[in-house]
C-alpha cells in the first residue's frame, strides 16, 4: 500500500499524515511520501519580519 501526504506547516495535513501512519501500519510493504509544499512569498514576508524583530534594540 502506498500513501502520500502534503504538509504545508498547518494542522490538518499532519492530522492526514498521523491518519496515514495508522493506515500502513499494518501493511505489507506501506510506503509514506512526504511532501513539503511551501508558500515562498509567505516565507520571504516571515523573514523579513523576524529580521525587523531581531534588529530591535529591547
Amino acid at each position: 500500500m502506498k500513501n502520500a501526504v502534503a504538509i504545508d506547516g498547518s494542522e490538518h495535513p499532519f492530522r492526514a499524515a498521523k491518519y496515514a501512519l495508522i493506515l500502513l501500519e499494518n501493511a505489507q510493504d506501506a510506503e509514506l511520501d512526504v511532501i513539503s509544499v511551501t508558500d515562498y512569498n509567505r516565507v520571504e514576508v516571515e523573514q523579513l519580519l523576524l529580521q525587523n524583530f531581531n534588529s530591535l534594540s529591547w
